[in-house]
């Protein structure tokens, strides 16, 4: 089964990198060609105000019966995944644990995500978080945009889509 998930609001998270997810197979047959797109990883992630290096970008999604879409941003020191709306930080460099969630005052996303229709069990994300958090590790902030997955064009494009067709719907004039 295919999820796919476009949400835009207006809370706050990060991420970004590289996935070490396969890559999906284009065109069909035995001989089909794998084609690997880069994960774009661009932004600034702070703990205490310190920089941390973006090293990758992981998405996935959480078992059933409840699954959703997240993704990792790894760095040196440890990883924030946005998960369900909200931001975690673990120092698991692996992104596979969620790690402790953040309260955060400020916590801005707009992204999409799903399961690649050609290699089931392998996920993409693709969008923007800015956020401000705390939690034991102190204060956490970012500015992050990332495609992150091997997103495809094809995939690209439909988000590209849902998301200017959600702003479109969302500026309209309310019908009294």
């Amino acid at each position: 089964m295919r999820r796919a998930l476009l949400a835009l609001a207006i809370p706050a998270a990060a991420c970004g990198g590289k996935s070490d997810d396969p890559a999906p197979k284009m065109g069909s047959g035995s001989g089909a060609q794998v084609v690997r797109v880069p994960d774009k990883i661009a932004g600034k992630l702070h703990v205490n105000g310190v920089a941390q290096e973006l090293v990758a970008c992981v998405p996935g999604q959480t078992p059933a019966p409840d699954p959703h879409t997240f993704v990792a941003v790894i760095t040196r020191n440890g990883a924030v995944r946005f998960e369900n709306q909200a931001l975690h930080w673990s120092l698991d460099t692996t992104g596979k644990t969620r790690g402790e969630a953040l309260t955060c005052e400020k916590l801005d996303r707009s992204w999409g995500g799903g399961e690649h229709r050609e290699t089931p069990n392998t996920y993409y994300w693709r969008g923007k978080l800015s956020f401000r958090c705390r939690g034991n590790a102190g204060e956490i902030t970012g500015e992050l945009e990332l495609d992150c997955g091997n997103l495809t064009a094809a995939e690209r494009e439909k988000l590209d889509r849902q998301r200017e067709d959600l702003l479109r719907r969302q500026q309209a004039p309310a019908v009294p």
